[in-house]
């Protein structure tokens, strides 16, 4: 899942709000003639800019008909009304409408972490039709959804993500065919790639100096505090993977990280038991050497005793 804060912007023509900038401007006939004539005396009425529009208050954008958009791959939304709603609507002579919005939104990913933490993700945004009334969907021929020529959509200047970097994006339509229709979509692709340089401070540094530090590998020079130390390496490897296991995403197939420190740990592990057979072999060498060196001198001695018998005689 991935939070995302939107400007949800949307145009369309609705011939039922079309009116007459002049004559909102002069009143609209609510006075008589005589009257209008003496306010135009006194102050110049104000009109109505064509070009922006006539700005509907906040509270009143609930009587007017909205597209039915909907977020397919949406977990949580909510709208933002501190310290008034943030939605602003529009509405030219003409009967063009502009609607604006903003919505935090939990959205759905579905992320392959085969190669974490080398991987770059896709994820998307779906945008579709539907209507709540009367719990059906507006086909393509009802409802046409079409991005805007130009620009139609726009990143924050200082977005920043910590473990991401957002390398490109792209919209597309999506428009799906059901059994009761060919339904309109709109579809937003991010192109994530993921920030390998955490990932390799925090743990290919440590596993490597680990498991290829001066001494870990078994050596002639055998002394006790080499066994200490290998146990040591091992547990502080055991330690390093089970916290980075439980911090890592879930998944039920072998990652690119999973097989990194599951090697070192492997390595620095036979390195220990390599150490432990060597030394073993070791002892015992030293063992049957030992016992060959007091069979020799038990023999000389005897040797010796039984030469001084016969010369005594």
């Amino acid at each position: 899942d991935y939070s995302i804060q939107i400007f949800l912007r949307l145009s369309w023509h609705d011939s039922r709000l079309a009116f007459n900038a002049s004559a909102i401007g002069s009143g609209g006939g609510c006075r008589g003639q005589k009257q209008k004539q003496q306010e135009h005396q006194q102050q110049q009425q104000p009109t109505v800019n064509e070009s922006i529009g006539l700005t509907i208050d906040p509270r009143l954008i609930d009587e007017i008909w909205l597209p039915d958009i909907i977020f397919v791959n949406e977990k949580q939304a909510k709208y933002h009304d501190i310290t008034i709603p943030n939605k602003l609507l529009r509405v030219k002579p003409n009967g063009d409408v502009y609607y604006s919005t903003r919505i935090s939104l939990r959205l759905g990913c579905h992320m392959a972490l085969y190669r974490f933490p080398l991987d770059t993700q896709v994820c998307e945004i779906n945008m579709e039709s539907y209507f709540p009334v009367f719990i059906d969907r507006f086909t393509k021929q009802e409802l046409i959804l079409q991005w805007r020529k130009s620009k139609p959509f726009e990143v924050n200047k200082d977005f920043h993500l910590p473990q991401f970097v957002l390398t490109s994006w792209n919209t597309s339509n999506c428009d799906i065919q059901y059994l009761s229709g060919e339904f309109p979509c709109l579809r937003v692709h991010f192109v994530l790639r993921r920030v390998f340089a955490v990932y390799l401070i925090q743990y290919y540094v440590p596993a490597l100096s680990l498991s290829c530090c001066p001494g870990c590998p078994s050596g002639s020079a055998l002394k006790p505090c080499q066994h200490g130390y290998r146990v040591m390496t091992v547990l502080s490897m055991t330690t390093q993977s089970m916290g980075l296991w439980m911090t890592l995403p879930k998944a039920s197939y072998i990652k690119a990280i999973d097989i990194w420190m599951g090697v070192t740990v492997m390595y620095v592990f036979s390195a220990m038991l390599e150490f432990a057979m060597v030394n073993t072999m070791a002892r015992n060498e030293i063992r049957r050497v030992t016992r060959r060196i007091r069979k020799a001198a038990a023999k000389r001695s005897m040797n010796g005793n039984a030469q001084e018998g016969d010369t005594q005689d």
